[in-house]
């Protein structure tokens, strides 16, 4: 349960944080529409860690403004089970899954990648089996002068919100 908390303070403070990043408040379906994506990559990323052994696995998120390209991205990153440059290949492939039948539909990573090319950006996918992934979300800034480095600790005003997934 802490984990499934700390994921929903991350997506949270990521989708609220990215809009103010780029100069501007996003419409709440853009945020709405990030969030999902976000939170995809992050429960993707708690579902690849293995069994046992919390303290020795984690999942990291980062968000910065990019100074090469003043692209903003977004950093998820584990040290789940990995996966072979076959499944790589594959993973936003509409109904590809590694889940057992009835546990996974094959379309979170498609629907992460479409609302991201949406939004003008990409994904990119960094993986060694055994070694785990990095997933990077790079999005364009609304106003491309914007080089706040972000943060993914929480204001203390944002610090008691709750936020309702259905």
């Amino acid at each position: 349960m802490r984990r499934v908390r700390r994921v929903l303070l991350a997506v949270g403070l990521l989708a609220a944080l990215l809009p103010a990043a780029a100069g501007h408040s996003a419409p709440l379906p853009l945020a709405s529409r990030l969030a999902q994506a976000l939170l995809n990559l992050l429960l993707n990323a708690a579902q690849a860690l293995p069994e046992g052994s919390p303290s020795a696995h984690e999942v990291a998120v980062r968000a910065f403004l990019d100074p090469r390209d003043n692209m903003i991205v977004v950093e998820v990153k584990d040290t789940g089970v990995g996966m072979s440059p076959a499944v790589q290949a594959r993973i936003f492939d509409p109904f590809y899954t590694l889940k057992p039948v009835g546990e996974g539909t094959g379309l979170g990573l498609t629907t992460c990648l479409a609302i991201v090319h949406a939004m003008g950006g990409g994904i990119t996918v960094e993986s060694q089996e055994g070694a785990g992934s990095t997933f990077r979300v790079r999005l364009p800034p609304a106003i491309r002068s914007a080089k706040r480095e972000l943060t993914t600790a929480p204001p203390a005003s944002v610090a008691r919100q709750r936020m309702l997934i259905v």
